[in-house]
């Protein structure tokens, strides 16, 4: 099997993600990949009841663009949350992602979850990296 370009990885890893997390219930607004939209902007938004905040997906050894950084930042200054998604090395050689490790934009992992887990830990995830803060606004760890 030929190993899958970056670009294919990162496409493949998003629909995936995506696909779980609308099964979930969740509503995916896909913000990337328009000429017109402002530059830097996470990949898409997902809304649902329990968590709602933007997601950024790199694949590889891709990390976030300056501006990217700059723009989930100030959604974070917003008390809007924004994380990175990234599959685990072990999981990209199968077709499968069974684990996925969760980023702050300078790419600091937070947490590790298994795929089908995402939500739930989406949910305890906090904008910080402490993961344990129940009210953003209160967070002092970030």
């Amino acid at each position: 099997m030929a190993k899958k370009s970056n670009a294919q990885q990162h496409t493949d890893f998003q629909k995936q993600v995506t696909n779980m997390l609308k099964t979930k219930g969740a509503w995916i607004l896909n913000v990337h990949g328009h000429m017109m939209q402002k530059v830097g902007i996470p990949d898409f938004q997902c809304i649902h009841r329990r968590w709602s905040g933007f997601i950024e997906i790199k694949t590889g050894k891709g990390q976030c663009s300056l501006i990217q950084k700059k723009v989930i930042r100030e959604l974070k200054d917003r008390y809007y949350p924004a994380l990175v998604l990234r599959p685990t090395e072990l999981t990209i050689r199968s077709s499968h992602y069974a684990q996925i490790i969760i980023e702050n934009e300078r790419g600091i992992e937070m947490r590790l979850c298994n795929f089908d887990d995402l939500l739930d830990t989406l949910v305890r995830t906090c904008r910080c990296r402490c993961g344990n803060c129940q009210n953003f606004e209160l967070c002092l760890h970030d």
